[in-house]
């Protein structure tokens, strides 16, 4: 759904609510027509007013696509931006195409002044897409860290592997330390492994920061050899 046919069902949704209190309508029906706010009755009237308001000049974008709401409240933007001030929601200024507007770009401020004109259930769904969001993003992280973090021992491995056929071929293989001899013996049979995982095949109990020495060991005797 684009953004203008998701502001519209919101603001259909917000038009066909009903208010059961004379107040609340009354209050509803002067932020409908433009008009300033009449004297408030009851706590429930500031968010009818901005519920009209909403219904007359706002505008949402899908948060599918991003965290996006505006009112254009023209000669009541000052009442309107009051009532949010007063709300604990004081919303974002610009102007668009010479026109004054009222907006919030902050999820959870989105969320709450839903919240406050009547539509929770928007407010709902805004926040399960966001949790949602999150969690992909996070899985998505994850997954580069964990692709980064592949390749990176593949390099590794393919250095220490080539390091070892240098050493093998001048001859400098005999030479090394039985430790060292196991090591790069063990890294020649199991490319394919991680250094955790190459330590676990020791005959000897070896840490992974330990392999990690013999294998730069190993490396800096192949230097003179490249």
């Amino acid at each position: 759904m684009n953004d203008q046919s998701y502001a519209a069902a919101l603001r259909e949704s917000l038009a066909t609510r009903e208010e059961k209190k004379p107040c609340c309508r009354r209050s509803y029906a002067a932020g409908l027509a433009g008009e300033p706010p009449p004297d408030f009755a009851c706590a429930g009237d500031a968010g009818c007013y901005l519920r009209g308001v909403f219904v007359r000049c706002g505008s949402m974008t899908n948060p599918d696509k991003g965290y996006y709401l505006s009112l254009r409240p023209g000669a009541q933007l000052e009442a309107a931006a009051r009532l949010l001030d007063d709300a604990g929601l004081p919303p974002g200024r610009t102007v668009r195409r010479g026109v004054p507007l009222l907006y919030y770009r902050d999820s959870g401020k989105i969320e709450d002044f839903l919240a406050l004109v009547g539509q929770s259930k928007h407010a709902l769904e805004l926040m399960d897409k966001k949790i949602t969001r999150a969690l992909r993003n996070n899985a998505n992280r994850l997954a580069n860290a964990e692709t980064a973090n592949y390749d990176r021992a593949a390099t590794a491995s393919a250095e220490q592997v080539n390091a070892i056929k240098l050493l093998i071929k001048h001859k400098e293989f005999k030479r090394l330390s039985p430790e060292l001899a196991e090591s790069a013996a063990l890294r020649l049979r199991h490319p394919e492994l991680d250094l955790a995982s190459l330590a676990e095949l020791h005959e000897k109990r070896v840490s992974k920061s330990g392999l990690n020495h013999r294998m730069e060991k190993l490396l800096e005797m192949a230097k003179k050899y490249q």
